[in-house]
């Protein structure tokens, strides 16, 4: 005989010839290994509670007198159930019975069977209340398309009217869009929205270039290339690297200027917009570094992507986000070679880009035409000179971007430092300052602006060829230290 008690392993008394300790049997007469009988099993299945007592008392020996103490029946019940003479029915009565035996779970015939598993379906209705709801938006796909024609009718009027007429609109949509971006809009419309705000971002910036306010240029530049790059819109991203060189450049950074054109190519050198970067980005901060070849480099690849991706002829306005057409990247090649002293290549592409007339842009044209001015002071022609740069500003059009603003002063000192004396000098420098006293051009802050860019010595001066006509030597100036 084992000699450990079965229902709880403790050490049997030498002494007793139960198969289990006492206190087992005084808490459950019946030793849990009963259970596995067939005929307990067999009996339980039928409710058969007479068959069940009976092969009870003979598996275990135990009296009628202990099983009624232990189920809490009377022993003439249990007496009228092993003779067929009762039948328990009582469900309250059998859930007490099976609890005192303690009869395992598997074998109770109250032990529900468990219901197959069925599948939860959902009403149409709460399908088509979920697809509401998941569809909901504050947003008109239609107004996608009203706002970027307000956009580009915005670019469009930029060249005539420029940023202190135009600013304000591109406000008020600025912040139209972000109370819809407040709401809830499907991704594709979401999108829209980012790429129209990230838009509209990019073109404030580059107005607070040319209104001279570089530090919110650089506010609404991280605006806009946060936005791009949620739109995942890679054209505006190298279209935002263009502007941002656009802002060194005229703060007289060029090597900041350079860099950020850079960055702007590297993201694709092939794309259409990197026409712009080449030609208004690193060519011309190039050239203000003195580094002749990079800067024929980067014209000549503005020129090559021109013919590949078949730009418009066209002086495209100067803040479209579309690439370059063919004319701007040549106005802006004109630029680059002023910077370099390559006289001859600026008057032959002033005189084909001024006598254009699909060109209608005053401003654009008075940029070609002040940087014709300033070559002619190399040649030197300088009553030509002041008289280009004269008809220049003294246009009637709107209020001038800051570019224009900074290369008129620019002109100016630089044919007041060579012949401060000239007539034709003193008559442009008049001129420039009446001009420069309208509010148009004192609201820009252009001032400060220009003297810092043409006196602190940033960019690297361009030596003056000597002249052949001895009245027009020019004076040789104090270099800055």
């Amino acid at each position: 005989m084992d000699d450990r008690c079965p229902d709880c392993s403790a050490h049997l008394s030498r002494y007793s010839d139960q198969p289990r300790c006492a206190a087992c049997t005084r808490a459950n007469p019946l030793p849990a290994a009963l259970w596995t009988n067939p005929r307990l099993a067999a009996a339980l299945a039928e409710w058969d509670f007479g068959s069940l007592f009976r092969h009870l008392r003979e598996v275990s020996g135990i009296s009628q007198g202990a099983l009624a103490e232990l189920t809490g029946l009377s022993q003439g019940t249990i007496s009228q159930l092993e003779n067929g003479a009762r039948r328990l029915t009582h469900i309250d009565r059998v859930r007490e019975v099976l609890r005192a035996l303690q009869v395992p779970d598997h074998i109770s015939p109250l032990t529900p069977t468990p219901a197959p598993a069925q599948a939860v379906w959902e009403s149409p209705a709460d399908v088509a209340l979920r697809l509401t709801d998941t569809l909901a938006t504050n947003t008109d796909p239609s107004a996608l398309t009203a706002f970027s024609t307000a956009v580009h009718d915005v670019i469009a009027h930029y060249d005539t009217h420029g940023p202190a007429v135009l600013a304000p609109d591109l406000l008020r949509l600025r912040r139209q869009l972000q109370r819809l971006l407040e709401g809830r809009q499907p991704p594709v419309l979401r999108t829209g929205l980012f790429r129209l705000a990230g838009q509209i971002a990019a073109l404030l910036s580059y107005m607070a270039v040319n209104a001279d306010r570089p530090l919110l240029s650089d506010a609404y530049s991280v605006e806009a290339m946060a936005l791009a790059t949620e739109a995942g819109d890679l054209d505006l991203i190298m279209w935002i690297h263009g502007t941002r060189s656009l802002r060194h450049y005229y703060a007289g950074n060029y090597k900041d200027s350079l860099q950020a054109a850079t960055t702007g190519l590297e993201l694709d050198p092939h794309s259409p917009q990197a026409i712009r970067l080449l030609a208004n980005g690193q060519g011309r901060a190039l050239a203000r570094l003195g580094d002749r070849h990079a800067a024929h480099r980067a014209l000549a690849r503005a020129e090559t992507l021109s013919d590949r991706h078949d730009v418009p002829n066209a002086l495209t306005p100067c803040i479209s986000l579309e690439p370059y057409g063919l004319t701007r990247t040549r106005a802006n090649a004109a630029t680059v070679h002023l910077a370099l002293g390559e006289t001859p290549r600026v008057l032959l592409l002033a005189a084909q880009l001024t006598a254009d007339p699909a060109a209608p842009d005053p401003w654009s044209r008075a940029l070609v035409t002040l940087d014709a001015a300033t070559a002619h002071l190399d040649t030197p022609d300088v009553e030509q000179a002041m008289a280009l740069g004269a008809a220049a500003i003294q246009q009637p059009a709107s209020p001038p971007i800051l570019s224009v603003v900074t290369r008129a002063k620019e002109l100016a000192h630089r044919a007041h430092a060579n012949w401060p004396a000239s007539p034709a000098v003193v008559a442009y420098a008049e001129t420039l300052r009446s001009w420069s006293a309208t509010p148009a051009v004192t609201s820009l802050g252009a001032p400060a602006t220009m003297i810092a860019t043409t006196t602190t010595g940033k960019a690297p001066a361009r030596a003056d060829r000597p002249s052949s006509r001895p009245d027009l030597v020019p004076r040789q100036s104090t270099p800055e230290p």
